[in-house]
């Protein structure tokens, strides 16, 4: 696979190349014809697609606060044609794109927002003028199927976030009013098949789109879970967090992209919080006397989709984890081994053990992550990642003085043991970079 923001500098130093004699206009032409060109692409498209679907969103909501000024006065008749009239407007603009200028990408999205903001105002407008029994959990979920198929049609992105967000906001209130949200499971893949689209024509709307997903699954997570087994939220997030950021890992793991893979970001971030909460005693502790109290309940009713949500996770995290072992990729397997840390943690915490053990067991983990992240950033010669890896380990020092009884004497070198590892680090990869910009 080519790297194309290494090509592209390649071919910037080339003149630079010739005219110090490096290389002749020969040898410069034969590169140019075995990497081929390479596009290069622009930040403005993205911004142009952002600012046009913002503006298409405050004119649709200017159109809806002049409909709703004096919507009282206006005979019933009349407020059904105008209630109407947005979504036949933008709907005849979906048409004009579609066959005369389907190719600019801030229309198609500007267009697409504009047409799903008047959907949502018509049926409101609608329920609301003639009365017609229902709630807002069967708005939303009225208004984001009728307006998936946008996604589609005019081959976009915001709508699509746009319709997991809407999706997550009618799990919460179905959660809320009937108890269950599991449809939002199904309903989440109708976008599936656009999303592999994207991934496949190697776009930046791939990995945010991913992104945006993830964190409406942990969203809805959190409220699905019934709590009928004692500590399967802590299995299910320490496998999703980790399975964000092996897949993040395992798709983009040579990224020609410009952006950086905000999937891995997002799940190196959920290991890295799940890990330190799990450093607490106070959290093994109350699982503890749960786990005591309703071992024999297990086989409740309410169990039976918190063992669906814990397996799937689980599954989905072991297999991305044997394929980052097949391909030798051991700094993604140390992070992405949280949710076996996690059932060691809790197979402990439920045989009797302290609640001291699980969480010195995290603790010990986290020193691991640390001690990688910064050995990584070393041998990479990373100054960011370095930093990040010697904070790891200064936050859980932190952490622990807090919860155990340590001197005050012992604190104090402690830190200042970091401060200095902090400085001697940054100094040595400091001038380790320049002696290498020096060489070349």
């Amino acid at each position: 696979m080519k790297n194309a923001n290494g090509i592209r500098w390649l071919y910037s130093q080339l003149p630079d190349l010739i005219d110090r004699g490096v290389i002749d206009t020969s040898t410069a032409s034969k590169l140019k014809d075995h990497y081929g060109e390479v596009k290069y692409e622009s930040k403005l498209p993205s911004m142009v697609t952002i600012f046009a679907s913002i503006g298409a969103a405050c004119i649709g909501l200017g159109i809806i606060l002049l409909f709703a000024h004096n919507w009282d006065m206006i005979p019933r008749w009349l407020r059904a044609v105008l209630a109407f009239i947005p979504t036949m407007l933008t709907g005849l603009l979906v048409v004009w794109t579609l066959t005369k200028n389907k190719k600019s990408v801030a229309l198609r999205e500007s267009v697409a927002v504009g047409n799903m903001l008047s959907v949502g105002a018509m049926i409101s407008l609608i329920s609301q003028t003639y009365q017609i029994q229902g709630d807002i959990s069967s708005f939303l979920l009225t208004w984001m199927l009728v307006c998936v198929p946008l996604v589609y049609l005019l081959d976009v992105t915001l709508p699509s976030v746009l319709y997991l967000a809407g999706i997550t906001a009618w799990a919460g209130v179905a959660q809320m009013r009937f108890g269950n949200a599991l449809l939002f499971f199904p309903l989440s893949l109708t976008i599936f098949p656009y999303w592999y689209s994207t991934l496949k024509r190697k776009q930046n709307t791939a990995q945010w789109l991913a992104a945006v997903a993830c964190i409406c699954y942990t969203i809805v997570i959190g409220i699905f879970l019934e709590n009928a087994i004692p500590g399967a939220w802590i299995i299910v997030y320490c496998s999703f967090c980790a399975a964000m950021y092996l897949t993040g890992s395992y798709i983009w793991s040579r990224s020609e992209l410009l952006w950086p893979v905000p999937l891995k970001r997002l799940g190196i971030l959920g290991v890295v919080v799940m890990s330190y909460i799990l450093t607490f005693n106070d959290t093994w502790d109350k699982l503890g006397y749960a786990v005591g109290k309703t071992l024999d309940d297990y086989l409740q009713i309410d169990a039976v989709a918190d063992y669906i949500v814990c397996v799937l996770c689980l599954l989905t995290t072991c297999y991305l984890l044997i394929r980052m072992i097949q391909k030798r990729n051991y700094f993604e397997t140390i992070f992405g081994s949280l949710p076996l840390v996690a059932i060691f943690g809790l197979i402990t915490i439920a045989s009797g053990a302290s609640a001291y053990l699980p969480a010195w067991i995290f603790s010990a983990y986290v020193l691991v992550i640390g001690i990688t992240t910064i050995a990584s950033g070393i041998k990479n010669a990373r100054l960011g990642t370095t930093n990040a890896g010697i904070f790891l380990v200064a936050l859980l020092l932190f952490i622990r003085f807090m919860e155990e009884d340590v001197p005050i004497i012992t604190r104090a070198v402690v830190f200042i043991v970091i401060g200095i590892m902090f400085l001697l680090t940054n100094v040595r990869l400091a001038r380790r970079l320049q002696g290498g910009n020096r060489e070349s």
